[in-house]
């Protein structure tokens, strides 16, 4: 599932020449709203094809901002900032759409009916504050 949501971004298929998985993500943000929850985090994955702006910046990681909407159910617990976890998207058909997240520091899990991929953001190492698109 995730891969195929980040095929429908072409900005993914320029970075990479191989589309990462969700293993070792650094999870940087998580802000709940009246109707949706948005998750960003930050791919171990080096990037193949570093865009110049990026280059120029000192940018080497790539952040991911994901939104879920209609949320169904939503768990978290975090015992430090900027857990590294391994997660996984799951298509659970007419119940929606799982997205799970753990590891030793941190558990998250929401369900949702609808899940939306932002153009990927650049940073400088994993956590990092500053971003530019």
């Amino acid at each position: 599932m995730w891969r195929k949501l980040m095929q429908r971004k072409k900005f993914h298929s320029i970075l990479f020449d191989e589309l990462p998985d969700l293993k070792g993500i650094t999870v940087c943000g998580l802000e709940t709203y009246q109707d949706a929850i948005e998750l960003s985090f930050d791919l171990p994955t080096p990037i193949d094809h570093l865009p110049r702006k990026w280059e120029q910046r000192g940018f080497t990681t790539v952040r991911e901002n994901m939104e879920f909407a209609d949320i169904k159910s939503f768990s978290m617990s975090l015992d430090c900032p900027f857990p590294i976890v391994d997660a996984e998207l799951q298509d659970l058909g007419k119940d929606g759409i799982r997205f799970i997240a753990q590891g030793p520091y941190a558990h998250l899990e929401v369900i949702a009916y609808m899940v939306g991929l932002y153009n990927p953001t650049g940073v400088r190492f994993a956590g990092d504050h500053f971003t530019v698109s």
